[in-house]
C-alpha cells in the first residue's frame, strides 16, 4: 500500500471512530463577522414574548450569494451527538453556533463543498440552536436546530359545548400536540392559543420530547384557533408553526331521549330475530332529534345490517357492557350485551353501519363472522364482510367487542377454495377530517382487528386516489389474532412467503393523523394455530403524522405449519411502499419554491423493471394527481441542493414541462446538474415507548421490529424495547426510493436471531441501501447519471442491544463478496449515516459497512463481541483478515 492509500485508510477509520473532530484546530470568528436573520423559522404570535433567547444580539440582512449555504442538517442533535449537514460551497467552513446564552465556534468533524459533519460537545447546554456556515469572513443563512416543531394536534375540532361542561360523551377539554422537540432540556414548554375574541396562554398538563398536552379555557366561541407551541428556548426563533383546532357549535348532549329495546318487542336470549324492534328503536331516536337506545343483558340476534342515520345530536346503541369473551372456544359469556348475527341465517356482509354524524357506540359485544372470499391479495374491488362499518364523522365507540369468527367450510382440505379473510373487524372509512375515536375496545378476528380507509392504488396504477380517513385516535384497545395462516395450503411453496398477509392488528390503507396508543396486540394462541401477523400494517406510502405509543406487542407473527417453508411477513410495525410511482428526473432549472422537470424525457419510456428495485428511469412519471393533494414530495438527489425535500402543492404543465409548486422555499436553489426523485413517502411519523416481544423465535418465520420499507422521511422512532426477533428497527432506500433525515434513539433491543430477510442476518439495527443491478450496476459509479443519494442523515443515537448476530448494518445490501467489488466513489448510497453512543453485547459481528456508505460517523458505541478478536466495525470493502470474520 502506497503513502496515500495508507493515508486514506487511516482518514476513513479516524471518521469512522470519531477522532477526527480532536485532529482538527478551533475556529474562532470575529465579532464583526455580520450574521444574517434566519429566513425560514416560524413566526410566533404577534406581539408575544417569547421564553428564553438569552444572549441573543441583532442579527441583520441576508446572506451573500458567494456565501457557504445550509440546505438541511439533522434535528434534534444534542450535546455529544453528531450534526449531520448538506449544503452548497460549505469547503473550508466551519459552524458558528448560538443556544441560550452562549456563542460557540464549531470546527467539522469532515467537510466537503457539499456536506459537513460536527460534534456537538459534551458540555454544551440542551437548547434550540441557531447554526450558521462560516468560511472567512462571509455567514451563509442561519438554520434552526432543536426547534419547537408542531406536526399536528389531536382533536381537530371540538364542540363549543363540552369547553368546561364536559358531555356523557367524554369530548375532551384539551389538547394534544404531536411533533419534535416540544420538551428540550431543562426549558419548560409553553403553548399560547390565539382566536375569535381569545389570545391566552395555555395550561401544559403534560409534556414529552414528542408530545404535549394543554388544557384549553373554560368557554370558547365557534371558530378556528390556532395554537403555537415553544420548547422554552430560542427566544423569538424558538416558536413552532401554528396548528389549527376547530370548535363549532356542537348539538346537545345531554338530556336526550332514552329508548329501551323492550319497548319496541326485542326480548333477549329469545333466539328471535331482533333486527326489526332494533330498527324501530333507531326510527324513533332519528325522530327525536337523537338518542340512546338501550339494550339489557343478553344476546339479541340480527338477520341484516342495522344503519344509524344521520339526526341532529346522533344515535347510541349502549348495553349493559361487553361481558366476558373466551378466546379458545369462541363464546361469550358473563353479564353483558352481546348482537350477533342470526343462526341458520345467511351472515349480514355488515352487522352496524353507523352513517350517521355524532353517533356512538358503547358497551356492547358484536359478534360476526367471514365465510372467505375468493379474491387477490391486492384485489381493491373485492366485496367486503366486516363486523361493524363507519361512514361518517365524529363518531365514538367504547368498550366494545368486536369478534369476527371465521366461517369457511370445514371441508377436507382437497375440497376447499382458496377462501382469503382479508377484512377487519371494523373498517373506519369516513373520508376527510373524520374525528373518530375508538377506546377501550377489543378485537377478536380471523382477519385483521381495524382497518383504516381502504386498500390504495399499485405501483403502476393511473387515475386519482380516493380520499382518506384522516384523524383517528384507537386507544387502550385488545387486539387478538384468529389467523390459521392458510385455509387451503398453496400448490407453489414461495405462496407462503404471503402466509397470514393483512392479518394485523391495525391496518392503514389510506388514513393520516392518527394515534394508536396503549393497545395489547397477540396471537391467540399463536403455537396452536390462531395467530396475528403483524401489529400494525401501514400499507400507503402517503400515510403520515401516525403516533404510535405505548403499545405491547406479545406472541406475534407467524408459525409455519411446515418444516421445509419459509414465510416473509411479520414486521410488527411495517410502513410499507405502496403506491404508484414517479421517477427520476434532470432537473430544467428551479426558482425559489418550484422545480422543472421534462416528463416525456426519452430514457422515462417504458415501465419501472421493479417500483422498489429500479436501476433505469423507464417509468418515470409526472402523474395527473401531483400537485392536487399532500402526498408528493420532491427529493433532491443530487447536484446542487442535494439532501433536501420539499412537499408539492401544485403544478403548471406543457409540452415536455412540469413545474412543480413546493410548500416552501429551497434553501439551496437546484440547478441544471441537479437531479430529483418525484415520490410519495411515510413521513412525520412518530412511534415511541412500544414494547414488542414475540415470545419465541420461529427461525422459518420472519418476525421483526420496526422496519421501513423505502421512502421514509423524518420520522421517529424511539423510546420502544424490542425483543425475540429477526431484527429490531430498519430503513430500506434505493434509487427512486429515498428513505432520510430519520432519527432513531434510546430504543432496547434483546435477542435478535430469527429470519431476517431485509438486513441479511439479525441486527438490531440497519440502513440499507438495496443495490439494484449488483456492484457493477449503474448506480454507485461515479459518473453514471443514475448515481445519486439514496439515504441521507438518518442517525441512530443511545441504543442498546444485546444477543445478536451483528450488531448493525450501515451499507448497500450486498453479500460481503459483491462489498469487496463496489467501486470507491462518494456520491452514491447511503449518505453520512450516523450510529453513536450506543452499546451492543453479545454480538458475533460489530458494526458492518461497505462502500455503500459515504461519511459514515460510528462514535461512542460500545461493541462487544462473542469473539474478542472480531472487530468493533467490519467493514466489507477491505479483503478478509481471517476466516469467519
Amino acid at each position: 500500500m502506497n503513502r496515500r492509500s495508507r493515508h486514506c485508510v487511516l482518514t476513513r477509520w479516524l471518521v469512522l471512530l470519531g477522532i477526527c473532530g480532536t485532529l482538527i484546530s478551533r475556529t474562532t470568528t470575529a465579532a464583526s463577522v455580520p450574521l444574517p436573520l434566519p429566513n425560514d423559522v416560524p413566526a410566533g404570535p404577534e406581539g408575544v414574548a417569547a421564553p428564553g433567547g438569552a444572549g441573543l444580539p441583532s442579527l441583520a440582512g441576508e446572506a451573500t450569494a458567494d456565501a457557504p449555504a445550509i440546505s438541511a442538517i439533522s434535528d434534534a442533535t444534542f450535546p455529544d451527538e453528531t450534526l449531520v449537514v448538506t449544503g452548497d460551497k460549505l469547503a473550508e467552513s466551519h459552524l458558528r453556533i448560538w443556544m441560550e446564552g452562549r456563542w460557540e465556534d464549531l470546527p467539522p468533524l469532515q467537510v466537503a463543498h457539499n456536506r459537513m459533519q460536527a460534534v456537538v460537545p459534551k458540555d454544551w447546554p440542551t437548547s434550540t440552536m441557531l447554526v450558521w456556515p462560516v468560511r472567512g469572513r462571509q455567514a451563509g443563512t442561519p438554520i434552526r436546530v432543536n426547534g419547537t416543531t408542531v406536526w399536528w394536534c389531536w382533536p381537530c375540532r371540538i364542540p363549543s359545548e363540552t369547553t368546561g361542561n364536559p358531555s356523557s360523551v367524554q369530548l375532551p377539554s384539551s389538547v394534544q400536540l404531536f411533533g419534535k422537540n416540544l420538551r428540550v432540556g431543562s426549558s419548560e414548554p409553553r403553548a399560547y392559543l390565539h382566536g375569535p375574541q381569545t389570545a391566552t396562554w395555555l395550561t401544559v398538563l403534560s409534556a414529552q420530547p414528542y408530545q404535549l398536552t394543554v388544557q384549553l379555557p373554560k368557554q370558547l366561541s365557534p371558530g378556528t384557533y390556532r395554537i403555537f407551541a415553544h420548547n422554552g428556548s430560542g427566544g423569538p426563533y424558538g416558536w413552532s408553526e401554528a396548528v389549527a383546532l376547530e370548535v363549532f357549535p356542537g348539538p346537545p348532549q345531554t338530556g336526550l331521549p332514552q329508548f329501551e329495546i323492550a319497548e319496541f318487542g326485542a326480548a333477549p336470549d329469545d333466539g328471535k330475530d331482533d333486527a326489526p324492534a332494533i330498527e324501530q328503536a333507531v326510527d324513533a331516536a332519528v325522530k327525536a332529534g337523537g338518542g340512546t337506545v338501550r339494550f339489557s343483558a343478553g344476546t339479541y340476534h340480527l338477520s341484516r345490517t342495522i344503519t344509524l342515520p344521520d339526526s341532529a345530536s346522533g344515535v347510541r346503541l349502549a348495553g349493559a357492557g361487553m361481558g366476558h369473551y373466551q378466546g379458545g372456544t369462541e363464546t361469550d359469556g358473563g353479564p353483558g350485551t352481546v348482537l350477533r348475527f342470526l343462526p341458520e341465517a345467511a351472515v349480514p356482509k355488515c352487522l352496524i353501519h353507523i352513517a350517521g354524524r355524532f353517533s356512538v357506540l358503547r358497551d356492547l359485544t358484536l359478534i360476526g363472522g367471514h365465510e372467505g372470499i375468493v379474491r387477490a391479495i391486492h384485489d381493491r374491488k373485492a366485496p367486503s364482510q366486516v363486523v361493524a362499518r363507519v361512514t361518517q364523522h365524529d363518531v365514538m365507540i367504547e368498550r366494545v367487542r368486536f369478534v369476527m369468527l371465521d366461517l369457511r367450510p370445514q371441508v377436507p382440505p382437497e375440497d376447499r377454495e382458496d377462501r382469503q379473510i382479508y377484512d377487519a373487524a371494523l373498517h373506519l372509512a369516513a373520508a376527510g377530517r373524520a374525528n373518530l375515536t375508538i377506546r377501550q375496545c377489543e378485537f377478536h378476528s380471523a382477519g385483521a382487528g381495524i382497518q383504516v380507509g381502504d386498500l390504495g392504488r399499485g405501483h403502476t396504477d393511473d387515475g386519482y386516489p380516493d380520499p382518506s380517513t384522516d384523524y383517528v385516535a384507537i386507544e387502550e384497545c385488545i387486539f387478538r389474532g384468529y389467523s390459521p395462516g392458510f385455509y387451503k395450503e398453496p400448490a407453489h411453496p414461495a405462496s407462503y412467503q404471503h402466509m397470514g398477509i393483512f392479518n394485523e392488528g391495525v391496518q392503514v390503507f389510506n388514513g393520516k393523523y392518527a394515534i394508536i396508543r396503549g393497545c395489547d396486540f397477540a396471537g391467540a394462541d399463536r403455537r396452536g394455530g390462531k395467530m396475528m401477523n403483524r401489529s400494525i400494517c401501514v400499507c400507503n406510502t402517503s400515510v403520515r403524522d401516525l403516533y404510535i405509543a405505548g403499545n405491547h406487542s406479545h406472541d406475534v407473527g407467524m408459525v409455519c405449519p411446515r418444516e421445509d417453508r419459509v414465510v416473509n411477513q411479520g414486521e410488527q410495525i411495517l410502513f410499507h411502499f405502496m403506491y404508484p410511482h414517479g421517477g427520476y428526473f434532470d432537473v430544467l432549472d428551479a426558482a425559489s419554491a418550484e422545480v422543472a422537470v421534462n416528463p416525456n424525457d426519452p430514457r422515462n419510456a417504458g415501465t419501472p423493471s421493479s417500483p422498489h428495485m429500479a436501476f433505469d428511469r423507464a417509468g418515470s412519471r409526472v402523474l395527473d394527481e401531483v400537485g392536487t393533494n399532500d402526498h408528493w414530495v420532491v427529493f433532491v438527489s443530487a447536484g446542487k441542493g442535494v439532501g433536501q425535500y420539499r412537499v408539492v402543492v401544485a403544478a403548471d404543465r406543457t409540452p415536455n414541462r412540469a413545474v412543480l409548486k413546493l410548500d416552501r422555499p429551497w434553501r439551496v436553489v437546484p440547478d441544471r446538474s441537479s437531479r430529483i426523485t418525484v415520490t410519495t413517502a411515510n413521513r412525520q411519523n412518530i412511534i415511541v415507548g412500544n414494547t414488542i416481544d414475540a415470545g419465541w423465535i420461529d427461525s422459518r418465520c420472519k418476525v421483526a421490529g420496526i422496519l421501513f420499507w423505502f421512502n421514509g422521511f423524518e420520522n421517529v422512532i424511539a423510546g420502544n424495547t424490542l425483543r425475540n426477533l429477526g431484527y429490531g428497527i430498519g430503513f430500506n432506500s434505493g434509487f427512486r426510493n429515498p428513505c432520510c433525515w430519520n432519527l432513531i434513539r434510546d430504543n432496547v433491543m434483546e435477542r435478535m436471531g430469527g429470519m431476517a430477510v431485509e438486513s441479511v442476518e439479525p441486527a438490531f439495527y440497519f440502513d440499507s441501501c438495496r443495490s439494484a443491478g449488483g456492484p457493477s450496476g449503474p448506480l454507485f459509479q461515479a459518473d453514471s447519471e443514475l448515481a445519486g443519494w439514496y439515504s441521507v442523515g438518518n442517525v441512530a443515537r443511545s441504543n442498546r442491544g444485546q444477543d445478536s448476530p451483528a450488531a448493525a448494518f450501515v451499507h448497500a445490501l450486498t453479500t460481503d463478496d459483491g462489498s469487496r467489488q463496489l467501486p470507491h466513489q462518494e456520491q452514491a448510497g447511503v449518505m453520512m449515516p450516523v450510529v453513536e453512543n450506543s452499546r451492543f453485547t453479545g454480538v458475533k459481528r460489530g458494526i458492518v459497512i461497505n462502500r455503500g456508505a459515504i461519511w459514515p460517523v460510528l462514535r461512542g458505541n460500545v461493541v462487544e463481541p462473542l469473539d474478542p478478536a472480531v472487530p468493533d466495525v467490519f467493514d466489507q470493502s477491505q479483503p478478509l483478515k481471517t476466516t469467519g470474520q
